[in-house]
């Protein structure tokens, strides 16, 4: 009994296989490239985050300290920057923190004696924080 021969054609040749490869790995350097810039930049945006925060938490208990001292009474501008200087110090921007006064059109004005205003700036990166504290 002659039995036909059957032809096994299920599988890929080797050829196909070659080129399947080499396409996928084309296709995965390109994701790696892509992939690889923005996931060093993702850490960005947190990191801005982070920082705003230890700004506002910084301003926050400086605001405190100020509302403390109004209430006792011992409120004095001089005294409130010494303190935030020898606590905060590392984060004051002394390029945009200065005595201030306000002219009679309410313009900010550098103050050369009997200083009532502080404008303080914090920074700390690219962010900022300003506040304005007087007596």
């Amino acid at each position: 009994m002659n039995l036909p021969l059957l032809k096994n054609n299920r599988g890929f040749s080797l050829l196909e296989l070659i080129v399947t490869i080499v396409i996928a790995g084309i296709l995965g350097a390109i994701l790696v490239a892509f992939l690889g810039a923005s996931m060093t930049r993702s850490a960005n945006p947190v990191v801005m985050v982070a920082e705003r925060n230890e700004l506002d938490m910084a301003m926050e208990n400086i605001v405190v300290e100020y509302k403390q001292r109004i209430n006792l009474g011992t409120l004095n501008i001089q005294s409130l920057m010494t303190w935030i200087q020898t606590n905060y110090g590392a984060y004051v921007e002394s390029a945009n923190t200065r005595y201030i006064a306000f002219s009679s059109a309410n313009e900010e004005t550098a103050c050369a004696a009997d200083c009532r205003g502080l404008k303080l700036t914090l920074k700390k990166g690219d962010q900022r924080v300003v506040g304005l504290f007087t007596e």
